[in-house]
């Protein structure tokens, strides 16, 4: 029983990778809806199990910074700080046996681990750095550091003491 629950465990860690996601506002809602679901606010992000999800279509976890200008007179910029799963699912649509169906396939090859800075705002906006990696709430910081560099810090730390 114990080698069927080891098994089960595994496959399923396989099969779905848990991220941290939130939104910078709320998803639209139709009128009149009695959702009470809270919403995952990035800006009330506190790295709780209420902001983990499944992603069933993804390799990686993605955390997405960057700085807009306040337009409401001020010269200063807002911070914001997204997470959430990479976008690697492809979907399209195959004849298979004279029916048409739709298939799902994730592009694993799309991204890799680390970070990157995009500087496609010009004026409007500072650099945006996308950060990805590809173990379970990995996303929780606003900096990700490999796991390798990790690892020599706790043996430099350990042969120190």
């Amino acid at each position: 029983m114990l080698l069927i629950t080891v098994i089960m465990a595994t496959f399923q860690t396989v099969m779905s990778l848990s991220c941290y996601s939130c939104y910078v506002r709320p998803p639209p809602r139709a009128p009149g809806s009695n959702d009470s679901t809270p919403s995952r606010l990035c800006s009330q992000f506190n790295g709780s199990s209420h902001y983990a999800v499944d992603c069933p279509y993804s390799t990686f976890c993605l955390t997405r910074t960057f700085s807009l200008k306040h337009g409401q007179g001020s010269e200063g910029f807002v911070t914001i700080v997204e997470r959430g799963c990479a976008l690697q699912a492809y979907t399209y649509q195959d004849l298979v046996r004279g029916k048409w169906e739709t298939i799902t396939t994730i592009q694993e090859e799309v991204y890799s681990t680390g970070c990157f800075t995009d500087h496609w705002a010009g004026n409007l906006a500072t650099n945006t750095e996308y950060c990805y990696c590809d173990t379970p709430l990995c996303n929780s910081a606003t900096k990700l550091l490999p796991l390798w560099l990790l690892g020599v810090a706790i043996l430099l730390l350990y042969n120190a003491l």
